[in-house]
């Protein structure tokens, strides 16, 4: 019903209300604008990465452009770099099309999934190399806050490969202190058709769980078969104020483990399993 009720509300609020000054077709269509930028507010987005008022703004734009990438021969795939001014966003999408022969699989992502997403206090940017989207700020933000709390969470065959490989690469990094523990619980947070990125927060090593694939999450091939990447963040080593303060790009400030602990816990699915299994 949930799902149901998302998808009226994509198409109550992407009706006749999007402006575009692209010489050709938009790489995307209005319902996936709209998942992308529920997808960014919930992940990305604070009162303090918004340049301006919501309240004063008349229109959301969206500028897009596509970028050439070297690839090997018979991957196809497609990237896009998305611009959200009134967010000093840049976002980088990737639309996955490409075969794995040793596996037999063929991937081909029906929607562009995000690979990073970053603020820039100043951002630097020429719009004359992009396309405009440009969409009603009221109903954008009507609609962000009207589905601030719709979530969909994978099925119980992602789940079940989700823990056999963290628990795989929770020893293969040493980290078996709590694996003693009777009853060992997490959260693992929502997902969404716009990321194929997964995170899960395992409550007794007090670590996050990040999980990426080019894959669907829904396809039974891909949790059999295909490669899955795992990183484990500890909550007591490895978050910082700023990346500066230890020179490394890669580190986890705060901000964004608080983001992810938020859509682990409030907007998450707590599971928990004795340790014996």
């Amino acid at each position: 019903m949930k799902h149901l009720q998302t998808l009226l509300l994509l198409t109550l609020f992407s009706t006749s209300f999007c402006i575009t000054d692209a010489e050709t077709e938009a790489p995307f269509d209005d319902s996936y604008a709209f998942e992308l930028l529920q997808y960014l507010y919930r992940w990305h987005m604070d009162d303090a990465v918004l340049s301006v008022d919501p309240r004063e703004l008349e229109e959301v734009d969206i500028y897009y452009r596509k970028i050439e990438k070297a690839l090997d021969p018979g991957d196809d795939s497609e990237f896009l770099e998305i611009v959200i001014p009134v967010a000093k966003m840049l976002i980088m999408l990737k639309r996955a099309d490409y075969q794995i022969p040793k596996l037999d699989i063929k991937i081909d992502n029906e929607y562009f999934k995000v690979v990073s997403a970053h603020h820039y206090r100043d951002l630097q940017w020429s719009s004359e190399k992009y396309e405009r989207l440009t969409y009603d700020s009221k109903q954008i933000f009507d609609y962000l806050y009207k589905t601030r709390n719709d979530k969909h969470f994978p099925p119980e065959s992602t789940k079940q490969r989700l823990k056999e490989e963290s628990i795989r690469a929770l020893q293969a990094e040493g980290y078996i202190e709590n694996f003693d523990d009777p009853i060992q619980e997490g959260y693992i947070a929502p997902i969404s058709i716009v990321s194929n990125d997964l995170w899960f927060y395992w409550i007794n090593g007090h670590k996050l769980i990040h999980f990426t694939s080019d894959l669907e999450h829904l396809e039974s091939d891909f949790w059999t078969f295909a490669p899955l990447g795992v990183d484990i963040i500890d909550l007591n080593e490895e978050i910082v104020v700023a990346p500066a303060e230890r020179g490394s790009p890669g580190a986890f400030t705060k901000d964004y483990a608080g983001r992810i602990l938020f859509n682990c816990i409030v907007h998450g699915q707590k599971v928990s399993d004795r340790s014996d299994n």
